[in-house]
């Protein structure tokens, strides 16, 4: 069996293999989604959400609680109990819970100061007594603020694993979608550190990913899977009005790079408002004033401002003709996306009383701006790298000798002119030439001439290559850097290594004028400022070198 076909069997084995592991997978998945079992024996649910009432005998609602105290009474009898947990979700509130007077369970967690009053969102699973008669069940929730963004949801009777099963399969989906995009946000930022020689690329994606960043440990905060496994949901508040307070930097960085408009004094002061504006919050908050959930119209204010800005500084764009139609196009409806969420999102946390999820549609906005300037961005970079290879082949043949494949007169002139401006660097220039070139072209043609060129190139990179850099400088003239340290050393090495090389070519080639090579060395100091003299003191000494070797010939 020859080496192709074996490549060829080898190939059709992993793709054979490679599919079978993917129809596999994709078998396992699809079951996985497609089958429903359920992992608890029991799941009957009594829906607690309405039903009470306050002291005075009036009907109360767990979705709207007033500020201060708030008392929900109800009598809930022995079979409709029947050895279930009083579940539900909190938000904002300290919450006590009564059993025909005697105390069952409280939730009133001593929170750091930094943190703010309250621990924003909980789950609660309360084990009751099973009675023979009537149980009156009295639970109070206290407000700390003075507007109705506390409540209380999700009230029924249930096993206590059923319940928190339903709740982390309720907001699993939103938690993976905003753990996607906080790795993705990573990814970005990490990613911008390597795009070193497109400046403007590595801040447009450092922006884009720390604005990812920033968004989606907001919208992550907005579920209850965090909650549930650091059991600290006033820390998980803290992250998330954080996140929201500084959401406006992040997001006119990234705006202000697309459109160049980073140094305009509008954006220079929402930054440092929006700096300024969570300082003021955290100060406040420790202090025990106001605390961020009080001082959040600042925040909301700041962030309309920024989408306000960033919208004027793309349409000013396009109007401009500042970036490519493509690029103002997907950048326009990726914002739209974006800003659309922000704003719904905004709108409905100031009008809704009970908002389970404030993040819901920034969420899906975020990500539908990541899938579209995410696509964009690769492409673009994937378009720099493909004109960046095609300049760099480009400089490559303006700087490369075609005969010999080395650095030619070009390259030569550019590397002594940077040397001649050199304060520091030090090493020994070669100058090397092929005798009786001229001789050769005149008996056996200019065709033996370039083959005894490129014989004699190919000798000298092979002795002097890895030494430093070869050049060629004019028709049988070369010319060779070797950089210290042990410049002369390396000299002496390569030119014995070069004289070997010529005599076994001469030996084997037998050709009626043998290849010589003539060469001169001299040392430079860019320091001294003498890279000019020593390349005529080489070239001085390749010529003595070059007369001496025509004169043994001649002598026989």
């Amino acid at each position: 069996m020859t080496m192709d076909s074996m490549a060829e069997e080898a190939n059709r084995i992993y793709t054979f293999t490679n599919t079978v592991v993917i129809a596999i997978l994709v078998f396992a998945f699809s079951i996985m989604f497609t089958t429903k079992t359920d992992p608890f024996q029991t799941g009957e649910i009594t829906d607690l959400s309405s039903g009470w009432t306050d002291t005075n005998g009036s009907v109360a609602s767990f979705d709207k609680l007033g500020s201060g105290l708030n008392v929900f009474i109800r009598e809930i009898d022995p079979e409709t109990l029947d050895g279930r947990e009083l579940c539900f979700r909190s938000k904002n509130v300290d919450l006590y819970v009564y059993q025909d007077g005697r105390k069952v369970y409280s939730y009133e967690p001593r929170i750091f100061r930094l943190f703010g009053k309250s621990y924003g969102l909980m789950y609660h699973c309360v084990d009751l007594d099973i009675k023979d008669t009537a149980s009156t069940i009295r639970i109070e929730a206290e407000n700390p603020y003075n507007d109705h963004k506390a409540y209380i949801t999700f009230a029924r009777l249930q096993e206590s694993d059923r319940f928190m099963y339903d709740m982390l399969q309720k907001d699993m989906p939103n938690f993976l979608v905003s753990l996607l995009l906080l790795l993705l946000g990573i990814a970005l930022t990490i990613s911008s550190i390597a795009v070193r020689k497109r400046p403007s690329s590595r801040l447009e994606l450092l922006a884009m990913g720390v604005f990812t960043l920033v968004v989606s440990c907001w919208t992550i905060t907005e579920t209850l899977v965090l909650q549930l496994i650091t059991r600290n949901p006033a820390a998980v508040h803290f992250l998330g009005y954080i996140s929201v307070m500084i959401m406006p930097l992040p997001a006119l960085a990234f705006v202000t790079c697309i459109t160049k408009r980073l140094e305009q004094m509008p954006v220079k002061i929402v930054i440092a408002v929006s700096l300024v504006n969570t300082l003021i919050n955290m100060i406040s908050t420790s202090a025990g004033w106001k605390d961020y959930h009080e001082l959040l119209i600042i925040t909301h204010l700041l962030i309309l401002i920024s989408l306000a800005m960033s919208v004027i500084y793309i349409v000013d764009s396009i109007i401009q003709r500042q970036m490519y139609e493509k690029a103002y196009i997907t950048m326009g409806v990726a914002c739209f996306f974006m800003f659309a969420g922000a704003l719904a999102d905004i709108v409905r946390y100031r009008l809704e009383a009970n908002t389970t999820d404030t993040a819901m549609f920034t969420r899906f906005g975020l990500a539908a701006f990541m899938i579209i300037m995410g696509i964009y961005e690769v492409y673009s970079i994937m378009q720099y790298a493909h004109f960046e290879d095609e300049a760099q082949a480009m400089t490559r043949l303006a700087h490369t000798d075609s005969m010999t494949q080395m650095n030619n007169r070009t390259a030569y002139g550019e590397k002594t002119a940077a040397l001649k401006k050199a304060e520091t660097g030090s090493g020994c220039f070669v100058l090397l030439d092929i005798n009786n070139l001229k001789t050769v072209n005149d008996v056996y043609g200019h065709e033996e001439g370039d083959k005894h060129i490129k014989k004699g190139a190919e000798i000298i990179k092979r002795s002097f290559g890895q030494y430093g850099e070869c050049y060629r400088i004019g028709g049988d003239e070369f010319f060779v850097i070797v950089e210290e340290p042990a410049s002369e050393d390396k000299v002496r090495r390569a030119g014995e290594r070069m004289m070997e090389l010529v005599a076994e070519y001469n030996m084997r080639d037998r050709h009626p004028v043998p290849l010589d090579i003539a060469l001169g060395s001299a040392k430079y100091d860019c320091a001294s400022g003498n890279v000019r003299e020593a390349y005529h003191l080489a070239d001085e000494r390749m010529y003595e070198i070059k007369k001496a070797m025509k004169e043994a010939v001649k002598n026989g």
